[in-house]
């Protein structure tokens, strides 16, 4: 039984892990497909930011840390040219006579500068070179350290207007790069113009250092030659180093893309169902998939450590309170089946289309509730529902508001059906608890009103939730079918069927037994009212006492109750005080085999030994003593020998039969007049059970003083029904009634007499 009994817990403790951490099967991640059902998020989802990612692609083409070189020597080669003309200028000044031309090609040769003949006269006359000298190198030194010229000399045109000469690069071609400011930062601390017609390279000769006629000669020449020594540009886009870098930052940006949150962590995917997936979502679903995979280990080590804890704590709760719930194999499947069926029912929801937001409202806590209070009783159902409840909430990471629907309409179906009469009860239940979460609901989203988008919506979970009640109220009926013919559990609807007064073996103790089956009627009732006082199972104390004498039926007329005739009253005269114990006592065994024979539960079945334990056949006992006593046999009467086979007792309803049965024979042997006193009730029904309280038979059981107490009281109240008293009514007038006034009353018949 008890290798059985682990089988099972072994059995059901699987499938309990594995249905708090189902495998988790992964969400379509192709593109265009669609997505029905919504899964949470184990952790954080990251996506690449597709847009952001074409931005900084753009970034990087455009400007990103281009590679612009600058040329100083530009402004050396140009102030050295220009040392070099005036050098030429000065050497050939001390000799008038000089060739000009000669000095115009040497002039061309060492500087590019292309002079006329005329202008190198102009400058060897007495103009004052060396003011003309440094205005030139004031300009080339104030131009080339403040602009940056992008042309080469060859596009540089010269401006005359006002008395200013400006030497201007041309505007950058169509096809010309222009450098960005981040690219030139690295110049600072020069400044880099901001619109277009600044990036032309002015050069202005002040007119304030010119004077008089010569004027506009000087203008002329100082553009020629500031043209011609000018030589750029100084700044130079480098095309092979800028390529490296976009790569370098390409590849980096392609190692390292810009994400976005698709998902926070504990958030349900997909935030709308069956619209077809973009490419933002196939990359999010294959991560959510590779996280949900990783994680399972972790869920599955989850699962096991909260079964166990739960497991352990049920275990422990009927091991203190509910020992009569042994540790057999049926036993451990009333207790698990009722709550895996909640939570197989509850995942099941959450693969539905819009099952997240259902699953709250339609988890079946009051099948739970239902199916644990009739099979085991109310104390469990309510530990079962908390269970329940803990399990499938911290599994799928459910709020508050969950549990306290859940514990709620559980309660509700325990409370509904802690004492079940009829099988319309059930239903009763499924009603009440539909009501109780339609209120919940209610009163939850008064709670939470502020932050309540759609009252429809709340309306439309109250419906669910009403509908869940009756649901469950109606699963319970086939439940219940299942438990009774796989398992042989025996609910309350089953022993309500078998304490009909139709039952084969009921109608068969009333014809064999008639007198067994009148006290059979007298026990139950003592023994139900009894039950109800103290709060057992009075269903299986009616359906216990029903059946306890049923093994009578097969000898009656070894039984005082059956023995009508004399010829009857004599059946135990024949025999010796040993051979009537073994007949009385045979009744029990007799009784289990026709139970089994007729497919009585063992649970009923029970009571047919427990309801007298080992108590002793007080008559033949007794019988036996004065035999001994009068013949002075060697043979020792042993008590042992006229005492039932047992055992005692091991629930509170067989107790409550046995004192029922034992009270029954003895008041009805007691008393038989109608008129009994009370005091005289009371004190043989204490003495009944004080005797069995003293035998020893209720060692074995949980029964109390205090519900010794309360049943003997409850017999008392029973018996004082039956025993009534009566108003005597006075005898009807006869015509010899003068006659006997005068003569006296009738002699007695024989029969009469013997009676009276």
């Amino acid at each position: 039984t008890r290798w059985r009994a682990g089988a099972a817990s072994a059995l059901w403790f699987v499938v309990a892990v594995f249905l708090l951490a189902p495998f988790p099967i992964p969400l379509p991640d192709g593109p265009g497909a669609q997505v029905t059902r919504r899964v949470r998020t184990p952790d954080e989802v990251t996506v690449d930011d597709v847009d952001a990612m074409e931005r900084e692609r753009a970034l990087i083409e455009k400007d990103s840390d281009q590679v612009w070189t600058f040329h100083p020597e530009v402004k050396t080669r140009a102030l050295g040219k220009l040392e070099s003309a005036f050098a030429i200028l000065d050497s050939s000044r001390a000799d008038i006579g000089s060739d000009l031309a000669a000095i115009r090609d040497e002039i061309f040769a060492e500087t590019a500068i292309v002079f006329a003949d005329d202008d190198v006269k102009f400058l060897m006359s007495n103009v004052n070179r060396e003011r003309f000298h440094r205005n030139l190198v004031d300009i080339i030194e104030r131009t080339l350290e403040s602009n940056f010229i992008l042309s080469d000399a060859t596009r540089y045109r010269a401006d005359l207007n006002g008395g200013h000469l400006k030497i201007v690069a041309a505007p950058p071609a169509q096809d010309d790069l222009l450098p960005s400011a981040r690219s030139l930062e690295f110049l600072a601390p020069l400044q880099w113009p901001t619109d277009t017609e600044s990036y032309l390279s002015e050069i202005e000769l002040r007119g304030r250092y010119y004077a008089g006629a010569d004027k506009d000669r000087l203008v002329d020449i100082g553009t020629t030659m500031l043209m011609n020594v000018i030589v750029g540009p100084n700044l130079v886009y480098d095309r092979t180093q800028t390529e490296e870098r976009k790569n370098a930052k390409k590849a980096q940006l392609e190692a390292n893309p810009p994400t976005y949150v698709y998902a926070a962590k504990g958030e349900w995917v997909p935030h709308e169902l069956g619209r077809e997936l973009t490419q933002t979502d196939t990359e999010a679903f294959a991560k959510l998939n590779d996280l949900r995979r990783r994680g399972y280990p972790f869920q599955l080590a989850g699962a096991v450590a909260l079964n166990l804890l739960c497991f352990a704590a049920i275990a422990l709760y009927l091991q203190r309170f509910r020992k009569e719930t042994g540790f057999t194999a049926p036993n451990v499947t009333m207790v698990c089946v009722p709550v895996l069926l909640a939570l197989g029912i509850g995942q099941l929801v959450l693969l539905l289309p819009d099952g997240v937001r259902l699953a709250p409202v339609l988890f079946p806590a009051a099948l739970v509730g239902m199916l644990s209070t009739i099979l085991i009783g109310p104390q469990v159902g309510f530990c079962i529902v908390l269970v329940s409840g803990i399990l499938f909430g911290v599994a799928t990471d459910q709020a508050l508001d969950f549990y306290i629907l859940s514990l709620f309409g559980g309660f509700t179906a325990v409370l509904s059906l802690h004492t079940l009469r009829e099988r319309k009860d059930v239903l009763k239940a499924g009603f009440y608890v539909g009501l109780v979460n339609f209120a919940t609901i209610a009163l939850l989203a008064l709670f939470h009103f502020l932050q309540i988008p759609d009252l429809r919506v709340v309306a439309e979970n109250g419906g669910w939730a009403f509908v869940n009640g009756l649901a469950c109220a109606a699963a319970t009926y086939p439940a219940m079918v299942v438990f009774e013919r796989v398992f042989g559990v025996v609910t309350d609807i089953r022993l309500l069927e078998l304490t009909g007064p139709h039952h084969p073996l009921i109608r068969a103790m009333e014809e064999k037994a008639p007198g067994s089956y009148q006290h059979v009627l007298s026990v139950t009732k003592l023994a139900e009212s009894a039950a109800e006082a103290i709060g057992a199972n009075f269903l299986l104390v009616r359906a216990g006492a029903y059946f306890h004498d049923i093994g009578k039926m097969l000898k009656p007329k070894y039984f005082s109750e059956n023995q009508g005739s004399l010829e009857d009253k004599q059946a135990h005269s024949r025999l010796t005080p040993y051979m009537s114990a073994l007949i009385i006592k045979n009744h029990v065994k007799e009784g289990i085999e026709l139970g089994r024979k007729s497919g009585l539960p063992e649970k009923v079945i029970d009571f047919i030994p427990q309801h007298h334990g080992t108590s002793v056949i007080r008559y033949f006992y007794d019988e036996a003593l004065r035999r001994y006593e009068e013949t002075e046999t060697v043979d020792v009467v042993r008590e042992e020998d006229f005492r039932y086979p047992g055992p005692k007792p091991q629930t509170i309803e067989a107790a409550i039969v046995l004192l029922a049965d034992s009270v029954e024979a003895i008041v009805t042997s007691v008393f038989t007049s109608t008129q009994v006193r009370e005091n005289d009730l009371r004190r043989v029904v204490a003495e009944a059970v004080s005797d069995r309280f003293h035998d020893g038979q209720f060692d074995e059981c949980d029964l109390t003083m205090r519900d010794l107490f309360l049943i003997r009281e409850s017999f008392v109240k029973t018996l004082k029904a039956r025993f009534h008293h009566r108003i005597a009514y006075p005898a009807s007038p006869r015509k010899d009634q003068g006659r006997e006034m005068r003569e006296g009353p009738a002699p007695l018949s024989p029969v009469a007499a013997s009676q009276a």
